[in-house]
Parts: structure tokens; sequence; C-alpha cells
């Protein structure tokens, strides 16, 4: 018979304190597993549900991050068009902002991409042909 008096060997899951991380580098990877996992959450709770989701994120960075169910374009697309049809105006300069907003983002997320692929293509590139 065992007795409760065995020590427990780990701590199992403890509450952390939410506070500001002063580590950069820390803060990084934090950033970069809670952003994985809010877009996987969010994913999973658009498909469960049925519903168009767009998420973006914006690093300390500068760097932009985008996910959406079924895709960012098309949930920006449903409410532009639902919208119109139900006569729903918001103020136009909300929009417009929130319109720039969101192709900059684009654009900064497909330049950084070109970027990490030139990298990927120089590092793994062809090493003989210099």
């Amino acid at each position: 018979m065992e007795t409760n008096l065995a020590k427990k060997k780990t701590r199992g899951r403890l509450k952390i304190e939410m506070k500001k991380i002063e580590s950069k580098k820390n803060l990084q990877v934090t950033f970069t597993k809670r952003r994985k996992g809010l877009f996987r959450k969010a994913g999973e709770l658009a498909a469960l549900c049925d519903f168009g989701i767009a998420i973006l994120v914006r690093s300390l960075a500068g760097m932009i991050s985008s996910s959406g169910y079924p895709s960012a374009d098309s949930v920006i697309h449903n409410y532009e068009s639902a919208r119109t049809y139900y006569n729903y105006s918001p103020s136009e300069g909300d929009i417009t902002n929130a319109k720039n907003e969101y192709f900059q983002a684009v654009a900064r997320l497909e330049e950084q991409k070109m970027i990490e692929s030139t990298a990927k293509e120089i590092s793994t590139g062809d090493k003989g042909k210099f």
C-alpha cells in the first residue's frame, strides 16, 4: 500500500501570472506560439460553428500575420456584400481606414513571404555555380 507521503515529481499545471514579458527573446517566442494557437483555435471554432473569421496580427517588429476561415479575403468580401445587402453603413471613414490597413498588411505579408523564400533559396541554393 502506497502512502500519500510520496513526493510529487512535477509541479503540475500552474497558473501563470499575467504580466508583461521583459525579455525580447522570450517575448518573441511567446508571441509566435500564442499566435499559432490563436489561429488554430479560431479556425477550429469557425469550422465547428460554420462561420467565417479573419484575423490580422502585427508583431512588435511590424510583421503582419493573417489567418482566415475559409480565407481572410473571402470573409472581408462577404462582410462588404452583407453590409450592402442589409443597408448597414458604419462610418465610411472607418471602413476606408480598415480596408487600407488590410491591404497594406497583405502587401507587407507578401513582401515578407518573398523575402523568406529568397532567403531559403539562397541558404539551400546551388553552391557549385559560383
